[in-house]
């Protein structure tokens, strides 16, 4: 096995899907479980060459519409020197899993299995920032997922105290980051907005697991 064919993408998938039993096949090379609003996984994405994969942990939420899941806030397989994506030679698949799973679930800001809380899910936000990626200096999305977490579970107050959190560190930002979300004033009436909306995120959250084909992915759940 030194390619990544139909076969080994098969075998490599079953092979970690052994070591993380919590999540299942979602697709070729992607396993998956759902918590509350979100689809935790595990992507081994492949590379250039069709020879190597790179182990990722990635939290998509399912609070705004989409085609396909996001890879948001992920982790690839860091080497220990240079602290940059470590690929996995095919060849050498078998004999680097249970390393690169150790290390994969040492280095998660979320635990890979079990029930996660409101807090752990605002630390991992936290602590995905002090990684140098381009999401974490200004996380305007993932900001926008945490707040819908909290409204989701029914926590308006908290969902509000987080908007009011962000809001204020982004006054502090040059003008052109929020340009996209159409400026300051634009982005909080929609942080604003979305921590009043339970139900239409419920209804939403309920919809994309229907058009992602998730109904019978294993869930755990988001608590206060």
């Amino acid at each position: 096995m030194s390619q990544l064919t139909v076969a080994s993408k098969k075998q490599i998938t079953a092979d970690w899907g052994r070591i993380f039993p919590s999540l299942v096949e979602y697709k070729p090379l992607q396993l998956v479980r759902r918590i509350g609003p979100y689809v935790q996984g595990i992507s081994l994405d492949r590379r250039t060459g069709n020879d190597v994969y790179v182990p990722t942990t990635f939290l998509h939420s399912l609070c705004s519409p989409a085609e396909n899941l996001s890879l948001s806030l992920s982790q690839p397989l860091l080497s220990e020197r240079a602290g940059l994506p470590k690929p996995i030679k095919v060849a050498f698949h078998a004999a680097h899993l249970e390393e690169a799973a150790a290390k994969l679930r040492n280095a998660s800001v979320l635990p890979l299995a079990g029930d996660i809380t409101l807090d752990e899910l605002f630390t991992a936000y936290a602590r995905h920032r002090t990684v140098s990626l381009l999401e974490s200096k200004y996380p305007i999305h993932l900001m926008m997922d945490a707040v819908s977490a909290a409204a989701w579970l029914g926590d308006g107050s908290r969902a509000s105290a987080r908007a009011r959190l962000y809001l204020e560190e982004a006054k502090t930002w040059p003008d052109n980051i929020l340009a996209r979300e159409g400026g300051y004033a634009a982005w909080s009436d929609t942080l604003n907005r979305i921590a009043g909306s339970t139900d239409e995120l419920r209804e939403v959250v309920n919809d994309q697991i229907k058009r992602l084909g998730l109904e019978k992915i294993p869930a755990s759940d988001l608590l206060f």
